[in-house]
Parts: C-alpha cells; structure tokens; sequence
C-alpha cells in the first residue's frame, strides 16, 4: 500500500505485487541484482521517494543532529549531498558473507552476487568520514559509537553558534563574498555556511586569513 506500489506495478508488472500489496521482495530481489536496467528502474521509482520522505523527517526533527541510514548512500551520493558527515560501520567481507546467510536464509551464491553489484569495501572507506569498526559483537561497538555521539554533540553545538549558521538543511555556500558598502577598502568578508566538514571548514577559513 505504500506511494511506490502504483508505479512498481506499471514498471514491473502486478506479479511482482504481493497478495497483501507489497513488492515481492523475493522476486524483485532476484530480477534487480540479475538485470542492471531493472535495478536502475526500480531505483529510479524508490529514491527520490526515499530522499522527500528522509528529508522530511530530517526537517521535522528537533535532535542536536540527525541520522540517515542509506545502504546505498556511497553509490548514490552524486546524487545526495545532504551530509556533513559519513559514518561507515565497516567489516571484512568474509564477516558480511557470513552474516548475511545466517540472517537471510539466501543462498551464498545470491548473497555474492548482491554483494559483487555494491560498491567495494575499499569504496566505501575511502568517502568515510568516520569509521566503526564491527568484526566483533555489538557490545563491542557500543564504546566507539558513544564517542561518535559526543563528537557529533559538539559538531552540532559548534554549528549553532556559528554566527553564518543557516540551519542543519541548508545548502552549503564556500567562499561566498559579501558585498563591500560604498567606499570601502580591504578584503572582502567571506562567511562559511554549514554543511561542511570540520576539516574543509577549517581549511578554507585558513585560506581567508592567508
């Protein structure tokens, strides 16, 4: 019954429509990770939904900071910028290939096969902002994520008193000169508008001064 029910049907077909009015995971599963043309449709359906839906939500909330989970975030991050920063929760292949089996009940052959279409390991990390290591238990993660919430804590708290602040959800301008008032001399005023990571942030500001 979901908004994206009417369109996966004129894309796809009813047979990819469950009884109950969902998308026959199973069945699309298999023919999205087979087919590249179909996977780009469905996507094509599915995300921007997905990003109305997700900034809707980041716009209603009234958290110091908001999160985003996107499994695809990397391979679709032309086409989303929205984010200060990028947290991978990272683990060896051979853990995912392995959690996933006892979690899904797929064959290992599907489960590869979804894996080897996704952006690499070595992809992703090298867009992290921040990593959580998680070849271990989840008890073991707790302490770095309990970090990672302080960092962003004061990220956020950074962000709101910053005088050029326009809101988490703005648009981020860099390097934006201000116009001069009529006769005046020197350089003119640049201000730096969030979102932008600390260290870009830093950097350009260390650019102006120099």
């Amino acid at each position: 019954g979901g908004s994206a029910i009417a369109h996966i049907i004129q894309s796809f077909g009813p047979e990819f429509i469950t009884p109950e009015g969902a998308m026959d995971r199973k069945r699309m599963r298999a023919l999205a990770f087979g087919d590249p043309d179909a996977k780009r449709r469905l996507e094509k359906i599915l995300h921007p939904m997905i990003r109305a839906e997700s900034a809707r939500r980041a716009d209603a909330a009234v958290s110091p900071y908001v999160i985003l989970m996107n499994p695809l975030l990397v391979e679709t991050l032309k086409d989303d910028r929205r984010f200060n920063r990028i947290v991978i929760v990272d683990c060896p292949e051979d853990v995912q290939l392995e959690r996933v089996l006892a979690r899904s009940g797929l064959p290992a052959e599907e489960v590869r096969r979804i894996i080897s279409a996704q952006m690499t390991r070595a992809g992703r990390l090298a867009h992290a902002t921040d990593v959580i290591e998680n070849t271990g238990t989840i008890a073991d993660i707790a302490p770095t994520v309990a970090e990672l919430h302080e960092k962003f804590l004061a990220l956020a708290n950074a962000a709101r008193s910053t005088p050029a602040h326009a809101g988490v959800g703005s648009a981020a301008t860099i390097g934006r000169e201000s116009a001069k008032p009529p006769g005046e001399t020197g350089s003119p005023v640049i201000s730096y508008e969030y979102p932008l990571t600390e260290r870009i942030r830093t950097m350009l500001r260390l650019e102006a001064l120099f």
